[in-house]
């Protein structure tokens, strides 16, 4: 009976030994996954900046058209001027956007 019992207990370390080493294998990989997570995760919000960036362009530039326009139809000067000033605007909200690509 005591063989047994000595037989399953060097079993027994003998099997906690091994998933102790391949505990540390597994903590390094997970934490190389993890360093890798953090770095994805920080380009994917540089990109969404990126595209938010290019997003207020498009905006102003279609609320710059629709002034302009309205101008046009209106044949009022002032809302065309508005309606340039806004263009710049989008102009430079996507210098900005390309400026961020450097």
């Amino acid at each position: 009976m005591q063989s047994l019992n000595a037989q399953a207990s060097a079993e027994a370390r003998k099997e906690a030994d091994r998933y102790g080493t391949e505990q540390d294998g597994i903590s390094k990989a997970a934490e190389d996954l993890e360093k890798q997570v953090t770095e994805h995760s920080q380009a994917s919000e540089r990109e969404m900046e990126h595209h938010h960036r290019f997003a207020y362009a498009v905006t102003t530039f279609q609320v710059a058209i629709a002034l302009s326009a309205i101008a046009a139809i209106t044949r009022r000067r002032m809302l065309w001027i508005v309606g340039l000033g806004i263009s710049i605007v989008g102009l430079l909200c996507f210098v900005d956007g390309i400026w961020l690509m450097f």
